[in-house]
């Protein structure tokens, strides 16, 4: 490597920035009911070819996948795979056919894909090993969280199976903060990096908080600028530059309710009394122990309102056995549970059923149906059950505080006394998501969706003459330095 240019091909071999894989459309061409955000959206994800959209709960993400699909198919002539959890699947048909007029079947297997007319097929994660990847020019996932999980078993299917599909879109309104696996997990999905070279690239250990990745000091912005490469960041339309209006939430109430503990239990375990600094086992006792109390205490609630829709959202099913016997005593016939263990089918008719507003009282739990459901119609909540993931107890909170809501909504979360460790640390992860919004914002307007030209056209200029220290200036040799 002996001149400028010689670096400058290194270099460039070296960047971590992903090319443009997809092709350029003029955003008015794109769907008439659209908003100004949604085109521009739309318009980099077609041009990237494989990206991820990070957009909030009801602003839109599930028309962006959609026309992401519709423009795709019309270019390509193939055809695309929308997959989602549950009863999102249904929902994405409504909105699709009755909604915007873009055509879309949901289907089983690749047999239905095959003979659908429609160039737009929609499935379940659940039913990914039924399709032929090689049947479709495209792949778009929503509520992408699922590839949080770095050793899950749908997270690899995916992976396995999508590597060599040309167009790839993942959306998730709640990347996780600070759990910047799932930044890597998006990555090597899209086949825009492995994650472990992104580790590689900008993460250290923290060996001060057991498998825990930090981010190189020096290396932030650059990280960030990355990500901002291939994904879109937005809580607002104003993160993009657009109008607000119609994009005000109302207020979320949120009621901290504290169950007491018989801390003479802990005499069992060789302790005078349970602390706050809850281990995962810990966690676990407590709830068993402190079961009965929140039940009952959730019961009361649902029951302070009889003409409201309702949803409990439990962790167990020994609790949601607890809250049905309970619920009858309090006055409340008409709740109905979803349970793991039902059928696919029986999932998704009682999930549409409470959508539509023929069920009430809904009991379930946030990994069935905390992702994707569009439930505005209700505002009222009960965690039954606190847990440690701040992904998912956000997202169950925005089933019903997105926009389209009109009331205010009020969320119970119920907790054992011993539990203020569990509120502290949603309230911590909630700081860090916002300022991982923040950043990917800011990145986006230097070299993201809102720059004036995309990372990947950057060159490097080298601005200042290099000086070499005297000990490596030899006789005879030769040194390049160029302003």
């Amino acid at each position: 490597m002996s001149t400028i240019d010689d670096y400058r091909a290194w270099r460039k071999l070296r960047r971590a920035m992903p090319d443009a894989g997809g092709f350029d459309i003029d955003p008015a061409d794109l769907h008439p009911k659209m908003r100004d955000d949604q085109r521009a959206v739309v318009a980099w994800a077609l041009r990237r070819g494989r990206s991820a959209l990070f957009i909030t709960t009801g602003g839109g993400k599930a028309f962006d996948i959609l026309e992401w699909s519709n423009q795709v198919t019309r270019r390509t002539g193939g055809k695309v795979l929308i997959l989602a959890p549950l009863a999102v699947a249904d929902q994405l048909i409504v909105e699709a056919t009755e909604k915007w007029g873009i055509p879309a079947r949901y289907v089983r297997h690749q047999g239905d894909a095959d003979s659908a007319p429609e160039p737009i097929v929609i499935s379940n994660y659940e039913l990914m090993h039924h399709f032929e990847p090689s049947r479709f020019i495209g792949i778009a996932g929503d509520e992408s969280s699922f590839l949080k999980n770095s050793r899950g078993k749908t997270r690899h299917l995916f992976n396995r199976m999508w590597k060599n599909t040309p167009y790839r879109l993942l959306a998730s309104a709640t990347p996780a903060p600070n759990e910047y696996d799932e930044l890597g997990n998006h990555s090597q999905a899209l086949g825009v990096m492995p994650w472990h070279e992104m580790i590689t690239r900008w993460f250290i250990r923290d060996w001060n908080q057991a498998d825990t990745l930090r981010l190189k000091g020096h290396a932030e912005a650059d990280f960030w600028r990355w990500i901002a490469s291939w994904a879109v960041c937005m809580s607002k339309p104003s993160d993009l530059g657009y109008d607000d209006t119609g994009f005000i939430l109302p207020p979320l109430n949120v009621h901290h309710v504290s169950v007491d503990i018989d801390h003479t239990q802990a005499w069992e375990q060789g302790r005078l009394f349970f602390t706050q600094a809850l281990s995962a086992t810990d966690l676990w006792t407590n709830k068993r122990l402190t079961l009965a109390g929140r039940m009952d205490r959730a019961g009361e609630i649902v029951s302070s309102d009889n003409s409201a829709a309702w949803v409990v959202w439990v962790e167990t099913n020994d609790e949601a056995d607890a809250i049905r016997r309970i619920l009858p005593g309090a006055g409340i016939r008409d709740a109905v549970e979803v349970r793991g263990n039902e059928s696919l089918d029986d999932k998704r008719a009682k999930l549409r059923a409470f959508s539509r507003g023929d069920v009430r009282v809904l009991i379930t739990k946030l990994d069935i149906a905390g992702h994707g459901m569009n439930w505005q119609h209700c505002h009222k909540t009960v965690f039954a059950s606190l847990t440690y993931s701040f992904e998912r107890t956000y997202q169950g909170l925005k089933r019903f505080h997105r926009y389209g809501q009109l009331f205010d909504v009020d969320a119970w979360m119920i907790s054992a006394a011993t539990e203020g460790d569990v509120v502290q640390a949603y309230r911590r992860k909630e700081r860090q998501f916002l300022d991982m919004q923040a950043k990917l914002n800011a990145a986006m307007r230097a070299t993201g969706l809102l720059a004036e030209r995309q990372f990947d056209d950057y060159d490097y200029s080298p601005a200042q003459d290099m000086i070499l220290p005297d000990f490596l200036i030899t006789k005879g040799a030769t040194c390049y330095a160029q302003a």
